[in-house]
């Protein structure tokens, strides 16, 4: 019996919003620094900021980040040529422990000095005022350094008061510093350069600004979250549904007997469904199994054969044999790409929900023509 669902959850104004809606087929590649899982390890991303800062060093990029980072602060002056950093600098201001701390990164360019705090993953829990004092004491004026900025590079700005420090997005940066490096043509290219380009990558995958697509999308979302959370909780039934049919369909055919019905809820609406594998059964020389899939597109019979003795996943030439085999008995087919080497057929489909007394006589139909 089929199970009749209501769907009243939708209104026009839901519908009318979500045609107005632009998808795009918009996917990022992982870059490496990324497929290691090192794109979000702060120790490695100062390490490659204090290379890149330090105008002495052979990255082919000169005083380009010190420039992006000028820009970025609405620095009017001129950029030094030259400027060198400091990574992981202790800080010890004070007897108590705890107001002590390390401070990620120092670049020196005189006049100018920047104290850069970078927070990925972590909340911003170190002592700023702590290393700004540091600072203080450590770079005053005889030393050259009459401009301190103090900065917190992230992905987001904290919620937490930055007190004296400004926020720096790493988006933001390594946009700008790309920027500068194609108004300049005094850049050059190194050994290390796919590197820092792998970098640079990874930091604007990690917070690429919304698309005026995708802020519509979000907006539709946040507006209808409750509907949305009833379609998917929908999913779930419409499986139930499925499952009941199915249940009922592999009932009546012998080779299902005992075979389990699975569900398969996928992340999408479209591979949403539920499916079942029949026993093995034998056709000449080759041990087969038939599934039933039962999706929200459609409901398909799929047939795939293996080796008669062993039951192994049959090679390309005896998979051919098999083929020929169906062609003489005038069997009708599509055949897929194979999936874990395992080759298969599609022998027929049908409409979801549109009585299953079809389904059971064309699989029995089959089954009885190929044995």
């Amino acid at each position: 019996m089929v199970e009749i669902l209501e769907f009243n959850i939708l209104d026009n104004s839901f519908f009318e919003g979500f045609e107005n809606l632009t998808f795009e087929d918009k996917e990022e590649s992982e870059v490496f620094l990324q497929l290691i899982k090192a794109d979000k390890i702060e120790a490695v991303s100062t390490k490659i900021l204090d290379y890149i800062f330090d105008s002495h060093n052979n990255h082919g990029l000169g005083n380009i980040p010190l420039k992006a980072l000028f820009a970025l602060l609405g620095i009017k002056d001129k950029v030094p040529r030259y400027s060198k950093t400091k990574e992981e600098i202790s800080c010890f201001y004070g007897r108590k422990i705890k107001t002590n701390g390390r401070m990620d990164l120092i670049i020196e360019a005189s006049p100018y000095l920047f104290l850069i705090e970078n927070k990925i993953r972590h909340n911003l829990d170190n002592p700023l005022d702590t290393y700004r004092k540091w600072v203080e004491k450590n770079y005053d004026k005889n030393h050259g350094f009459t401009e301190k900025y103090y900065i917190v590079l992230g992905i987001n700005k904290p919620k937490e008061d930055l007190k004296n420090f400004k926020f720096v997005s790493h988006h933001n940066l390594v946009s700008k510093i790309i920027e500068c490096r194609g108004e300049n043509s005094s850049t050059g290219s190194t050994h290390l350069t796919p590197f820092i380009e792998d970098y640079f990558r990874a930091m604007k995958n990690m917070n690429t600004e919304l698309s005026e697509e995708e802020s519509q999308i979000l907006d539709f979302c946040m507006n209808n979250f409750e509907k949305l959370d009833q379609l998917q909780n929908f999913k779930e039934k419409i499986a139930n549904v499925f499952e009941k049919n199915l249940i009922d369909i592999v009932q009546e055919i012998e080779v299902f007997n005992d075979s389990k019905v699975c569900m398969d809820i996928a992340d999408n609406w479209k591979d949403l469904g539920v499916y079942s594998d029949s026993q093995f059964f034998f056709v000449k020389e080759w041990a087969c199994v038939l599934q039933i899939h039962y999706q929200l597109e459609r409901v398909g019979i799929y047939l795939t054969p293996y080796s008669k003795t062993h039951k192994k996943v049959l090679s390309r030439e005896c998979f051919e044999k098999f083929l020929i085999y169906l062609k003489s008995l005038k069997i009708k087919f599509v055949e897929h790409d194979p999936i874990n080497n395992e080759f298969y057929i599609e022998i027929a489909k049908f409409e979801p929900m549109r009585g299953n007394s079809k389904i059971i006589k064309k699989i029995n139909e089959l089954i009885s023509i190929i044995q």
